[in-house]
Parts: structure tokens; sequence; C-alpha cells
């Protein structure tokens, strides 16, 4: 007699070559079903079963044509070839439409239930039956050194990694299909009568549990797969499965028949395993349908589902992975990189002091844009250009000016020619500038022929475009007759005459000429592109100087560079605050005048101007102690730390006293080199603010008469005593908001003899320039306070005009009160809403940025909001506006442009660290040989906060419940500062990528996709682990997954038993299907209906509840 299963598969190939309408299948099958009956999964299976499945198992099957072999008939083969196409079912790329007609009818006769088909799609979905295809009994292994490979446990012939993925995508039933399937299966479940019994709901349940662990198992595994693709978002064929799956599930949690088998039935352990699968599909469904995924946690809370066991969990390992698990299935958008994100962080190198550390900044750029030189660089250039226009709009100072123009035409070319390294033909560097420099504005930037009305450096930039060029030229980026073509127009200029210089170069003739350093620190500030070998060079030669102690060619160096505060700025744009100043410091400690020294005033003269520049730096870039690496007991340390302080006589040793009063007696009576030989340059100086005391002391007690005092201090505007002003009127500006009245008048005298002087010499005039510049901000606060105090404020005022050109010297990331007050001058306006707003702008000019100039933007607002509101405050504030902006489909947008304020590096806490590795001094050299960290931190940070935040997966966790979109916005978040932050580890070194090619910037990337993998290695097969140890621990899942395997290994066994048996024993095999599931663990009397086969009237679900209700106390 023919096997009933046959007799099945030939019928629904029939009906499918003939297009049966439903009324006909239905009475054609009902009289089969009479002659040869099947029990539901296997009718199910092989309706369902996709072709390709089918084709391999008949092949099979059939005995070898021994025609084939041995030079047979080919009318025999095409017998076979046309009998095997008579057999088969519709294909698989596009779903028939008959198939659901067909499932519809078998359920409406009752033939199968939806257990039955859902049982069979997870057969089909989890590809456990290819493993019995090859005779296999348990999970295949590959084979060794064969990737792709699977072992035959039989002894077969191993099968290429390609057919055996083939295979498997081919085994599994078409998207389309379980959408349609399971949509069809959510009506059934609407019906007040389904489920019939008790055995359907359970089995529903367990395979529902099954179900939604399998699916969030599958998309982790396609997120991880596709982030190793570079794919940023899952095909969204799995998002239609899992939005019908979510249907389905939904409709099971609204029937009162299945609500109640899961509430009195089972058992509390089923119900926390339920429960925590919920809690693992809910935020993937949520990602494509928040309103089915809110129902979904409206009922597991009102049920009681998962809430149990964590908070039996709570405080374990367990509750931990359990939280993880829920953050980690949060899906990315899609990453971007918008032109906006650059645009923030070239802002943020130049707020303050430069931070453009070589290392850093192409380590950044490069995990940002995953080893794409090309969109690098044209946003890079890109990026210069629009922070230079939004100066101009900002009317920022000439000096602000000044750094962005060299940075753009100086900086820029230097980081161009080491990512040119990285290019392979057809792409060339040329390419690049040509593309980025058609997104530049033409208005903002004329060509040079356009603007001639000679307005000032501020508002016209017109020679940017021109001089960018030369400097690419100049470094061999793009040939000198493209430059017309690139400006459209012949250039105005011409490549430096000198020719591209090289470090080494300038060293040799400086050393024989040493009237070449200065031309060449006349040249710095050019903007020509030669900066970089200019600054190296002057670097080294400092250094050599001090090493030597050659210290009057030295100061002479000093001179010039602390007089030119723009040429200070270009040297901190290529080098770092250690590798100039560690060695003028260490040359300032161990100072000390020689024995047989003819005359001590060049001493104090050389020492003063070694000083001057040291201060010069410190105070125009805010640089501490720690940030140039010095010992906290080294002179310069102290002086910085305590030299505008007044030591107690009390305190002053024998030597001070000796060295205090000798001073006092030498600015009243003379100088002699008796006093400058017996009291070192450095303790003279760490006296200043004593003997300022002393004098101000003698004054008001008229031991000295005022016109006295003011002749004494004529001394002090010599150049070899000059830089003591600054200690001096830094005391003075302290002293003057402690003083009484009368003190207070002599001060101000005092002060302005020493600030406007009535007679100095050029050489001091230009000194004196510079000290007023260091002591102008302290000096101007100071006498604004005074003159709220006082009604004479004619002294005052004159003060304040006589130092008000010199203001502005710091280059400080922190704003001015009138910065503030324009920032939050709207009513109801704050820093935390002007955070918001910022995002907000900053996300719109991403979204069409060649139509628009980019907004008005300083990178010392989102700075000062951080330190004035605490990094967590202005993190929830960029994930509120983060969120709002995912609604309004513009996620992917603030994602980058929050994450790229995050990762914006800064002088003070900066989450990336700027060491200046490859330098001749790094900047915490001394910090790493003591054993200090590297790196100076007095606050949280936002990447800190953002970490906690994200750590803390409890309270992530609660809040993925409370609020998923800031929950999803605060993980996505996390993840692209981590992964754009992440080379800082890896420490690649830029001058090796511009060695090694692409090679270098490659493996940045691919390390960061090794990473994530790992971190993503989820095994689709652990999606069907045992329900009851979900809740537990990450390490079981992998167990699980091996337990859930080996329960499907004979499932095609079984499938092929059931249809051999018939009716006969059909309830035999459904019980075997039934253990292999796991449901004979349920207890009760599971096989009173068969799996798909239909009990009585009293089976009816609610009519057993207390007779069965006994039976389920022992799950």
């Amino acid at each position: 007699m023919e096997p009933p299963s046959k007799a099945w598969s030939a019928f629904f190939a029939a009906c499918f070559q003939r297009r049966i309408r439903a009324d006909g299948f239905d009475a054609f099958a009902t009289e089969l079903h009479g002659r040869f009956p099947l029990p539901g999964p296997s009718l199910a299976a092989l309706l369902l079963r996709p072709l390709g499945l089918q084709q391999r198992r008949q092949l099979r099957r059939q005995p070898k044509a021994h025609g084939t072999a041995h030079g047979g008939s080919q009318q025999q083969q095409h017998q076979q070839q046309q009998q095997q196409q008579q057999t088969q079912l519709p294909t698989s790329a596009v779903v028939d439409p008959l198939i659901l007609v067909y499932l519809d009818r078998l359920l409406a006769a009752e033939y199968v239930n939806c257990s039955d088909v859902l049982y069979v799609l997870l057969w089909l979905a989890t590809g456990a039956h290819d493993e019995q295809d090859g005779h296999h009994h348990g999970p295949p292994k590959p084979a060794a050194g064969v990737p792709g490979a699977v072992a035959d446990g039989a002894g077969q012939h191993q099968r290429d990694g390609d057919s055996r993925s083939a295979s498997a995508s081919s085994s599994r039933c078409p998207p389309d299909l379980e959408e349609h399937v399971f949509f069809r299966l959510a009506k059934c479940f609407t019906a007040p009568d389904q489920p019939r019994t008790v055995a359907d709901a359970r089995r529903v349940l367990i395979l529902a549990a099954r179900w939604m662990s399998f699916l969030a198992a599958s998309d982790s595994m396609q997120q991880a797969m596709a982030a190793a693709d570079g794919i940023q978002h899952v095909q969204p064929q799995s998002a239609m499965v899992r939005e019908a799956f979510g249907t389905l599930l939904l409709a099971l949690t609204e029937n009162q028949r299945v609500v109640g088998v899961l509430t009195h039935l089972l058992s509390k352990e089923f119900r926390q395993s339920f429960g925590q699968n919920l809690s693992l599909f809910i935020p993937f469904l949520a990602q494509t349908s928040i309103q089915i995924s809110n129902r979904l946690e409206v009922f597991q809370k009102e049920h009681g589902l998962g809430g149990e066991s964590i908070n039996d969990l709570a405080g374990t390992a367990e509750k931990a992975s359990f939280d993880a698990m829920q953050l980690e299935a949060i899906l990315d958008l899609p990453a971007v990189n918008t032109r906006a994100g650059m645009y923030i962080f070239l802002s943020s190198l130049l707020a303050a002091r430069p931070l453009t550390d070589d290392h850093m900044v192409l380590n950044y750029l490069n995990m940002r844009y995953k080893g794409d030189v090309h969109s690098l660089i044209v946003e890079l250039i890109t990026g210069s250009f629009d922070i230079l226009a939004n100066g101009m709009y900002r009317n920022e100072s000439p000096h602000t000016m000044s750094v962005m123009r060299s940075f753009l035409v100086n900086k820029v070319p230097l980081l161009l020619t080491v990512l040119s390294q990285s290019m392979f033909p057809p792409l060339t560097a040329e390419y690049c500038i040509t593309q980025a420099l058609s997104h530049v504005d033409p208005n903002t930037f004329p060509p040079p022929s356009g603007n001639f009305n000679f307005t000032s450096d501020n508002s016209s930039l017109s020679d940017m475009r021109q001089d960018f060029l030369f400097a690419c030229c100049l470094h061999q980026l793009i040939p000198e007759d493209s430059i017309e073509r690139l400006l459209g127009e012949a250039p105005l200029s011409s490549l430096p005459a000198g020719g591209k210089y090289v470090k080494e170069t300038l060293v040799a003739q400086c050393s024989t000429n040493p009237e070449r350093v200065e031309e060449l620190l006349n040249e710095l500030e050019s903007f020509d592109g030669n900066a970089g070998a200019i600054v190296g060079a002057v670097t080294e030669i400092i250094r050599n100087f001090c090493s030597t102690k050659e210290t009057l060619s030295l100061k002479s160096i000093c001179y010039s560079l602390s007089r030119k505060p723009q040429s200070l700025d270009v040297m901190m744009q290529f080098t770092s605050p250690a590798s100039i100043l560690q060695p003028l410091c260490q040359l300032l400690d161990s100072w000390k005048c020689d024995d047989d020294q003819g005359e001590y005033q060049p001493v104090y003269d050389e020492f003063g101007a070694v000083l001057l520049l040291v201060l010069a730096f410190v105070h125009r870039y805010d640089l501490s102690s720690f940030d140039i690496g010095l010992d906290p007991a080294s002179f310069v340390s102290q002086f910085l730390d305590h030299g505008h302080l007044s030591i107690p006589l009390d305190s002053l040793t024998e030597d001070q006293n000796k060295h205090l009063g000798g001073w006092l007696k030498g600015l009243f009576e003379g100088i002699e080199d008796e006093l400058m030989s017996t009291c070192r340059p450095q303790e003279f100086y760490m006296l200043v603010p004593t003997l300022m005391n002393q004098i101000l002391f003698a004054c008001s007690e008229d031991v000295l008469s005022l016109e006295t005092v003011k002749g004494g201090l004529e001394f002090l505007l010599e150049t070899f005593l000059l830089p003591s002003l600054v200690s001096a009127i830094s005391w003075m500006a302290t002293h003057a908001l402690e003083t009484s009245n009368r003190d207070l008048d002599i001060l101000v005298q005092i002060i302005n003899k020493l600030v406007q002087p009535t007679s100095i010499s050029g050489d001091a005039q230009i000194m004196h320039g510079t000290i007023l510049a260091i002591v102008s901000s302290r000096l101007d606060k100071c006498m604004r306070t005074l003159r709220r105090r006082t009604s004479n404020s004619h002294e005052i005022d004159t003060l304040l005009q006589a130092i008000k050109p010199h203001l502005h010297y710091e280059r400080s990331p922190y704003s001015s009160i009138q910065e503030i007050e324009t920032w939050t001058s709207a009513p109801g306006s704050n820093m935390r809403l002007a955070v918001k707003n910022l995002l907000q702008s900053l996300v719109t000019w991403s979204i069409a940025p060649e139509m628009a100039n980019p907004p008005s933007y300083s990178h010392r607002q989102f700075f000062t909001a951080t330190n004035l509101n605490g990094a967590h405050k202005v993190l929830g504030a960029l994930l509120e506006e983060t969120k709002t902006q995912t609604e309004t489909g513009n996620g992917s947008l603030a994602i980058d442009v929050a994450s790229s304020l995050i990762c914006a590096p800064s002088a003070d806490n900066s989450p990336v660290a700027i060491d200046w590795l490859g330098f001749p001094a790094t900047v915490h050299a001394h910090q790493q040989q003591q054993g200090h960290p590297t790196q100076l931190r007095t606050r949280l940070n936002l990447r800190d906060a953002l970490r906690g935040a994200v750590s803390g997966s409890g309270d992530a966790a609660s809040l993925l419940a409370r609020d998923p979109g800031m929950a999803e916005a605060l993980v996505r978040l996390h993840r692209r500062v981590e992964a754009q932050l992440a080379p800082a580890a890896t420490a690649v070194d830029p001058a090796a990528a511009a060695a090694g090619g692409a090679a270098g910037l490659h493996d940045i990337a691919a390390a960061d996709v090794a990473a994530q993998m790992a971190a993503a290695d989820v095994d689709i097969m652990q999606g069907m682990d045992d329900m009851a140890g979900l809740g537990g621990a990450a390490g079981d899942a992998a167990g699980a997954g091996g337990a859930a395997a080996a329960e499907a290994e004979d499932l095609e066994r079984q499938l092929e038993m059931a249809a051999a048996g018939g009716a006969d024993d059909g309830g035999a095999a459904a019980a075997e299907l039934d253990a292999a599931l796991g449901i004979d663990s349920l207890g009760g009397d599971m096989d009173a209906g068969g799996f798909g086969v239909l009990g009585d009237g009293d089976d009816d679900i609610f009519a057993g509840l207390d007779d069965i209700g006994a039976e389920m106390e022992n799950y």
C-alpha cells in the first residue's frame, strides 16, 4: 500500500499544478483524509516545506539511474526528470497564494491546528532537518581545515560551504509566507472557540516562547553579520516576519483561553521563562511596531510575567546578564557621517589651545570613516572651510581667524599627505580636493580677483582657496597647472621662493647661520604650507640650545616668540606644549651663576627672557604643571602655583630674609652685582610678592614716601627684571580686593606706575606689552570690582583704558559672561535648553548642508554648558533631543551629531587622550615615568556619564521599560561613541599608517569589525534554547542551544514515521514529536487528543481546569 505521505504529496502537487479552487480542494482532501489519515504536523510539513528541501529528499530516496552510469537511454533520464517536475511544489521565490488557501481549508477542516503550523514553521526555520539529510545525530561540526564545509558523519563526501549555506537558506519558508501564515494564525485566535483543547493551548504557548527566542537570536545575529559586512540595517523581510509574529503574539495574549492556561495551569517557572522570552522579543518588535510592543508590555506587567523573575534575580549575575541582553537587542540605525560631525570636531580642535595632535586626529578620523579615505579627505577639507566661514559670520577676533587659516593652509595639507598614502588608483588626492572645493560656498570664499575693497582680514576670505591650493601643490598633492582650473581663474600668487622646507635642512642652516632662526620666526605666520617644517626646526633648535646651555642665543629666540602670540598659536598646531616647554623649564630649574661670572645682570636678563616665554605659553593656553609634565618640586612648578603669593615673614628662611633685605635696599639705593651674585634668579622671583608687600606696608606706615616708592620701582622696568612684573602685578591685583581704602589708593597708584611707565626703552616696551597681556585679565577683573566699590574711580578708569588693548590674550575654552547671557537671553532659556537648540540646528543643517551656510557655532558654548550644568544634565538634554529627532525621521543624523559633540576633544577632561605620541616630549612624560595617571581628570566628562548610564544596565533596562525611545537613544549613542573613540586604545601610529599605505587604515576598521563580531557572537541555534534556562546567565545559553539542537535532531525521521504509520501509529508518532519538543514534561495526558488530533467536547479548555490543574503541579 502506498505510504500516506506520498499520497498527500502527490495530491498537493496536483492541486498546485491544476490550480484547484478551495471547494474542489475540500472535497478531494476529505476523501483522501478518509483513506490516508495523517497527523497534523505531517500535513503541515508537506504543504509548507520549501521546494529545495523536497527536491533534495526525493533525489536522495530515488535509486541511482543505471543508465547514466552504464550508458542507459536518454528516454529514461527524461522520464525521471519529468516525474520530478510533476511532483514539484511552487517555487519559494514568489509565494503561491494557493498555499494560504489550502492551509486555511486544512485549518477549517481541523486536519491541522495552529500548533501544528507553528511547530513546522519553527522546525523549518531552525534548519534542524538539514542535519538529518546527511544522517547526522547532533549538530554539525566543521571539518578541520575546511572553512564552510560540514564533516559527514556517515562517511559521505564533504559538501562545500556554498552549497551548505544555500541549503540552509532554501530550507526555510520564504519570509513572505511566514508573514502571511502568522497573520492567518492570529486571525484564528480571535475566534472565541480557539484553542479547542488544553493541550493545544499549552503547545501554542511553548511554541510561541520558542519563536520569540528564535527571532530575538536570529535578529541579533543578522545585526552582527550586517555590521561585519558594513551594512547598517537589517533586511526588511526580517522586520516583516517579526511584526507579523508580534500580531500573532498579541492575539494570543488577548485570547481568554490561552491566558487562562498561562495563568492557572502552567507553573511559576514556565511563566517566568515565558515572560523573559517576552522581554527579549519586545525590544526587537519596538523597532518596527511600537504600538504592538506597548500592548505586549502592558500584558506583561498586568500578568506579572518577567517581573517576578527579575526581582528574584536582583543583585545576581543572572539579572545583569538579562538586562544586558535586553539592551543588546536594540538595533542600531544606519550610520551616517554628517558634515556637521566634522564641523564639530574641527571646531573643538581650535576652540582654545590647538589640540591638533596628529596621532589623535588621524586615529579618530580613521575610525569614524572606517577606512573610507575618499570621504574622509573630502569632508576634512570641507569642514576646514566651514569653520572659517563660521568664524567670519561670528566676527571672531583676528587671532582666532589666523589660527583657523593656519590650520587650513599649513596643517590640513600635511594630514592629506599621510592619508593619500592609503589611496589606490583611480582615486587621487587631486580628485578629492576638486570634489571638496565644489562644496565650498563661492560667495563666502570668492576668487582672489573678486575682492579688492581692502577689507580687514577678519571679513575677507578671498585668498583662502588660492593659499590652500598652493600649499597642496607644495606638498605634491596636486600639480601646479591644476591650480588655475580649480580656482576658475589665473592665480595671483605663486609657490614659496624657497620651495618646500625640510626640518633637517632648516636645522642645519640655523647651526651655521644664527640669523636664519630670526628669518624663520618671521615666516612662521605665513600661509604658504611651510609652517610645520619651521615649527619642527625651531623646536629642535630650542631643545639643542637648552641642552648646550647657549643662553644668549636662546634669549633672542624667546624674546621673538613671546612678543608674537600668533606665532605661539602656530607652534601649538604642530608640536606639544611639553616638547617646547620641558627643556626650557629644566634649564630654568638648573640655572645658576658661575663663580667666574664677570657681570650678573646678563644672567638675570637671559633668565627673564626664557621665563617670560614660559609664562606667555602658560597664560595664553591656561597650562598647568601637569600639562607640561613638570616635577611638582621644580622651580617652574612652584612658581606657577605660588609665585603670586606673599610669604609670611615668620615663614622665611634665613637666606630668604637676607635676600629680601638686600633687594629692599637695592631698589632704593642701587642694585649691585654682589646682590645678584648671592641671590639666584629663581630665589628672586619667588620673593617678588613678599617684596611688594613690604614696600606697600612701608609706604602705608609713612616709612617710605609714595614718590620714593615709585622711583625705586623704576628698576623693575629694566629688561633684566621686567618679567618680575607678572608676579608683582598679580599679587597686587589680589591684595587690592582685600585692603583698606587708604592702602587701596597707594596700591592703585603703584599699579598705575607699573602699567603706564613714563619712560621705558624700546626693547623693554615690547616686553612690557607681553607682560600686560599676561596679567590683563586678572587686572581687569580687579579694577572693575574696585570701581563698583569706590566713588573716586578716575585712576581706575585710566588703568582700565591702559590695559584694554591687551585684553583677550588667553585662548581659553571658557566663555565670558557676555557670551553666556547671549545664549540664554530668550525668556525661559537656559544652558540646557541652549544645548538642545544647538543639536537641533546642527541636525537641520545636516539634512541639506549644501543649501545653507553652517549654523553659528562655538564649541565654547558646549564646553561651558557641560561645566556649568554637569555632564549628566547635558547628556540628558542630548538624549531628549536625539529621541525627538529620531521620532521625526532624523535619528541617524542626530546620533552622529550628538556623538560628535561627546567625542570632541578638549584641553580639560577630554574624552580622548591627547598625548602627542612620537614627539620629542609627550605631554605626560614625567607622569608616565613616575607611574602617575597620564590624564588629569577633575570631573566627569560626557563619555564617562554615557558609560555610567549604560553600564548600570539595571537602570538602563528599567529606562527601556519606562521610555523605550530614550533607552534606544542611550544605547545607540553609547555604541557610536565607543566605536569612534576605540582607536585611542589601539594606538595606531600615523607615521606607520602613512608608511603602510592602505593597510594601516584598513587594519583599524578591520579590528573594530572583529571586536563587534566577537561581542555579538550569538549562534542562531542558541535562540532555541530551553525555555527554563532563558532567565539564567548568558554563559548557559550555549548549553541550552545545544540541548535544543539535540531535541530537534530526529524530527525528520519522526515525520517520516508518522507518515508511514498512517492512522494506526499517528498517535504514537505525535507523542514522539511531543517528547522532542519537551511537551511531555508538562505533565497531564498529552496523548488524549494527539498532536493535531482533536479530543471530544469534554476536553474543552475550561471543562477540565480542576482535574488537569493537579497534573500540572510538577512542572
